[in-house]
């Protein structure tokens, strides 16, 4: 993913991430530190399924604080819907 992200122009990428079912391991939150760090200056908006609870007020935080584009949706057709409006 992160290989075709940097082929885009930047602030351009929308990117629809399905979160139900996982695990977030120190490990895996690394990897995410380290891919957001190169690829976020290429997203545009990032919508998230399958945050529920705590996991959803922490994105909620981190996104806000971050000034990133992070939304937390409960449907893939509203996480979609929000990526292309504007």
């Amino acid at each position: 993913m992160e290989e075709e992200m940097l082929t885009q122009p930047p602030k351009s990428v929308l990117l629809l991430v399905e979160t139900a079912g996982t695990v977030i391991s120190p490990e895996a939150l690394n990897l995410f530190k380290d891919v957001a760090s190169h690829a976020g200056k290429f997203l545009k908006k990032t919508a998230v399924l399958g945050m529920t609870g705590a996991r959803k007020a922490i994105l909620d935080i981190v996104a806000k604080f971050a000034g990133m584009g992070v939304v937390a949706f409960d449907t893939e057709e509203q996480g979609k819907d929000w990526l292309v409006s504007d």
